[in-house]
């Protein structure tokens, strides 16, 4: 029996590595206004500190801070990743995510407020 054929988003998805996937996150940020911080190197930095993190105030005078974790294929957030994005959930207007490329369309209702 012949394997299904992937769909070209679906291939796309897999031909794509972690930075690419986080430099497509931070075009994003950058087309609705975000200012945003990423860590170049982290060889010095704490273990799992998330690969994104990104501010913005809303013209209703509010403002969302956003820690994001990108990951594609099949990999996990490590156990210091989750144990990060769960702490900056405590956080009082902020949310943090671990995204992949196909949550696209939620990342971008996200970054446009629309959605919490």
């Amino acid at each position: 029996m012949k394997k299904a054929r992937q769909t070209s988003l679906e291939a796309f998805q897999k031909m794509q590595t972690e930075e690419e996937f986080r430099q497509q996150v931070i075009e994003v940020l950058k087309l609705f206004g975000w200012h945003y911080y990423f860590t170049w190197h982290s060889l010095h930095s704490p273990r799992g500190f998330p690969d994104i993190v990104a501010i913005k105030e809303f013209e209703d005078g509010t403002a969302r801070l956003l820690a994001i974790e990108c990951k594609v294929g099949n990999k996990q957030p490590t156990p210091e990743q989750v144990e990060w994005l769960r702490l900056f959930n405590l956080v009082p207007g902020c949310r943090a995510y671990c995204v992949r490329p196909s949550d696209w369309d939620e990342l971008i209702k996200v970054l446009k407020g629309e959605q919490a």
